[in-house]
């Protein structure tokens, strides 16, 4: 399983951002310190202000991101910036005729898109067009032709904002919780072809699992023990099992099943829903390593 491939975006988590300009960002620095805010982003100069020690800052071009970026990507971007800025006019160009008739706008769907830069742009209409053109972004737009700006640019706020707080937001924890819901199951379903006596395990899995497995089976229902273990269960099923059976759960070796620790660690933050995921950025290292981890034994698995 490559989380990667799945549809997880920075808009989800993220806020509407609230922006200033060089002039203008003075005049509300007690407004947003009474809200709490940490950074006010002026992204029309590259630069933000420090709020917390009063310092004018550039932005730097990685925290300026599409709106598609992944969750992935935010979380190892914003393990070293103090916020991400969601740009939705990333990708977006208008397409203008010389005679200065607007054709159509384009939009990139993903920030992998080849056609993200101008140039790109161009090269795609050039053989569907029939008369010269011309590839504006929303500012040369305006520049250029600002009643085709006025008409054809959306109009509201370009800009949302991700903060270390926002990585604790539900839609996080759903990624999270894909993964180790696969891993759990596949290792589950593994250890129940190996292990077809449940009663072998009995010994092996928390009271409380196996109580809730007496009374399915009380109630007539013929369930296998290992539908209800939990990872710290599967870790001592594991320990006691023999080395090829270890290895064919996508472990190097008995020594690499404790790997499961900082998966069970990060599992238990997921699953709580009034726990906080990250409260600072070497946390989410850890939230990273513990993906990393759990996506490395369900690919090993044999």
């Amino acid at each position: 399983m490559d989380i990667e491939n799945h549809l997880h975006i920075a808009a989800w988590i993220a806020s509407e951002a609230e922006v200033e300009t060089i002039d203008s960002y003075s005049e509300n620095l007690s407004r947003y310190r009474d809200l709490g805010y940490t950074h006010i982003p002026i992204p029309s100069e590259n630069k933000f202000y420090n709020l917390e020690n009063d310092t004018m800052m550039k932005l730097d071009e990685e925290q300026i991101i599409h709106e598609e970026t992944h969750l992935m990507d935010v979380l190892r971007l914003i393990q070293n910036k103090p916020f991400l800025l969601i740009d939705r006019r990333i990708g977006s160009y208008y397409i203008v005729t010389d005679a200065g008739e607007f054709v159509l706008p384009h939009s990139i769907g993903t920030p992998q898109d080849e056609y993200l830069k101008k140039e790109k742009v161009e090269e795609y209409y050039e053989d569907r067009i029939d008369e010269p053109f011309s590839v504006f972004t929303e500012q040369e737009l305006r520049e250029e032709y600002p009643e085709i700006a006025k008409s054809e640019v959306p109009v509201g706020n370009p800009y949302q904002i991700i903060t270390l707080s926002d990585i604790n937001d539900r839609m996080m924890k759903e990624m999270l919780y894909s993964v180790f819901a696969e891993l759990t199951s596949q290792l589950a379903t593994r250890i129940e072809n190996e292990y077809p006596d449940s009663r072998e395990l009995i010994t092996k899995i928390g009271d409380s699992n196996v109580g809730r497995w007496k009374k399915e089976r009380m109630s007539g229902r013929d369930v296998h023990i290992a539908e209800y273990t939990t990872l710290r269960d599967i870790m001592e099923i594991l320990r006691s099992s023999n080395p090829h059976f270890v290895e064919a759960c996508g472990f190097e070796a008995k020594d690499d099943i404790d790997s499961l620790r900082k998966i069970i660690d990060i599992r238990n933050h997921v699953m709580h829903p009034n726990r906080s995921l990250v409260y600072n950025r070497s946390d989410i290292t850890n939230v990273l390593d513990a993906i990393d981890e759990a996506q490395r034994i369900i690919s090993g698995m044999k």
